[in-house]
């Protein structure tokens, strides 16, 4: 069995069998150019995202769940976090809720298993925290079609996220956020 393929040179690849070295070394030399870009890329894209949920109010132990370690793979480019909150679901285990300039993103990771939603702030009605300790919170994100809750949230990422996703909200219906909120959740 033989496969003819094309290397950006032009020129045409021999069957594999009567490949010649010349171009097999540039072929593997050029792949392996290629796969450097793409780690120097990925590593600029988790880094970046590590240091934007670390100001959203992560932790370490929260920086380093599966969920946290894999939401850059599902931002555009030029797409930034603003605000995360990370908890429990009822039914499903923890969760990752992640706020960017232009939606809201939910993330659900288990081995062998992605379950991803996203929604544009259009479709969401409103959000509220309740606090269960000083500690820790629950988060409910309600939309025309669905609510998320999360319990056992991080309350300083929760304040965070709530603040970021308010003042997206008020942008979206043209009204202005009262002076004392402003001060407290655009800090």
């Amino acid at each position: 069995m033989s496969s003819i393929a094309y290397i950006k040179t032009g020129f045409e690849r021999l069957p594999v069998s009567h490949e010649s070295p010349l171009i097999a070394g540039l072929s593997r030399l050029r792949d392996s150019f290629v796969l450097a870009a793409q780690d120097e890329e990925n590593a600029a894209v988790e880094g970046q995202t590590k240091k934007e949920l670390t100001d959203a109010g992560f932790s370490y132990f929260q920086l380093e769940r599966r969920e946290s370690r894999h939401i850059g793979r599902y931002l555009q480019k030029g797409e930034h976090i603003h605000g995360a909150i990370r908890g429990h679901v009822k039914g499903v285990g923890g969760a990752l809720v992640v706020a960017t300039e232009s939606r809201i993103i939910y993330l659900h990771e288990i081995p062998l298993f992605s379950h991803l939603e996203e929604f544009t702030y259009d479709l969401v009605s409103g959000v509220s925290i309740h606090n269960i300790s000083r500690m820790l919170s629950s988060v409910s994100i309600s939309t025309k079609f669905k609510t998320y809750e999360l319990d056992y949230v991080n309350t300083l990422s929760a304040e965070k996220f709530i603040g970021y996703v308010e003042s997206r909200l008020y942008l979206r219906d043209g009204t202005f956020m009262p002076e004392k909120e402003r001060e407290v959740y655009m800090k």
